[in-house]
């Protein structure tokens, strides 16, 4: 490896560093003045932030808005990771599920006309479900 590289791949380890330090600064920043929840999509960003949040030992409920949109190996993987972490996973079921939801407005068709329901869409798929976890 030249000093250049080695010099580069250390720029960006304590850049990486600093990142991980500031994300864990935020979220204990945000978490303790606003009392409220942890949404955990079960992605690689939001289960990055999930485990920062453990790693820090922070006690933040965490939430899953399930669509129905998801991969069946959802929900077991996010179940083990919150039992293995010793977390309260709630799981709030989108009321209608977002397929039900699409069908019954169009949506699901693109060659059909339709009103705009794109604001419904996200309230039932986020709004809904965040209100109910507040």
């Amino acid at each position: 490896m030249t000093l250049a590289a080695a010099s580069h791949l250390r720029a960006m380890l304590n850049s990486t560093d600093r990142r991980g330090r500031d994300a864990k600064c935020a979220l204990r920043e945000h978490w303790h003045p606003n009392d409220g929840y942890l949404a955990w999509s079960g992605g690689k960003d939001s289960t990055a932030v999930a485990h920062m949040a453990v790693a820090e030992g922070l006690d933040i409920p965490f939430v899953w808005f399930h669509s129905g949109l998801e991969f069946p190996e959802t929900e077991p993987y996010m179940r083990a990771l919150a039992d293995r972490w010793n977390v309260d996973l709630t799981v709030i079921y989108a009321a209608p599920d977002a397929i039900t939801f699409m069908e019954e407005s169009g949506l699901w068709d693109h060659a059909s006309p339709r009103a705009d329901t794109s604001g419904a869409f996200n309230d039932a798929l986020i709004g809904k479900p965040s209100r109910i976890a507040h």
